[in-house]
């Protein structure tokens, strides 16, 4: 089972039980540690108290508040696999600095463009690499940032990040001939 920093409350119990009940492995990054059952209750004048009520425990009586469940195999994802989002409503293009240029300078760069410094500033080699992207991708050559060329750069990152997955990786080594992936029926089948 893959866990990770974002797996918290219910989902953290879920794979306790699992490892504890069930003796299955544990692929990832140490959960968030959210052990408690919380309840909001409102108020005629708007405001709201929230109080805990119950305790998460796992099969064995383990209380992971704020210390969350290690798992037996470490696997962490990418630097990459946290950058933030580039809205594709937006436009981009030279001579502009933003923030989200310097994450798609980041993108581009692990993609294997070449797109100068990562520094928020869209450069002439920012220009270039942009064009070579959207030549490879069959997107129309702009230069610019926008749209579905932003569209089609994020898309590019998360089957990157499938790709290369490492915690997926793991699991796939640890399972060997045990499990078939969708993905692998959908080769097969074809």
């Amino acid at each position: 089972m893959l866990i990770d920093e974002g797996s918290a409350s219910a989902s953290e119990i879920l794979a306790g039980a699992a490892k504890e009940s069930g003796a299955i492995e544990l692929v990832g990054v140490k959960t968030f540690g959210k052990g408690t059952v919380q309840t909001t209750k409102g108020f005629n004048d708007g405001s709201n108290m929230k109080y805990t009520t119950s305790k998460w425990l796992t099969p064995d009586g383990n209380w992971i508040h704020e210390t969350g469940i290690e798992p037996d195999h470490v696997a962490e994802l990418p630097n990459y696999a946290s950058l933030s989002y580039i809205n594709p409503d937006e436009v981009f293009k030279e001579g502009d600095v933003e923030e989200e240029i310097k994450v798609a300078e980041e993108v581009l760069t692990i993609l294997g463009y070449e797109p100068g410094d990562i520094d928020g500033l869209f450069s002439a080699e920012t220009t270039d690499s942009l064009l070579k992207f959207q030549s490879e991708n069959s997107l129309e050559e702009t230069g610019v940032l926008e749209g579905e060329t932003t569209y089609q750069l994020m898309t590019a990152l998360r089957s990157k990040l499938k790709e290369d997955d490492p915690q997926i990786n793991k699991a796939r080594e640890l399972l060997g001939d045990t499990v078939q992936f969708p993905e692998q029926e959908k080769s097969e089948n074809e």
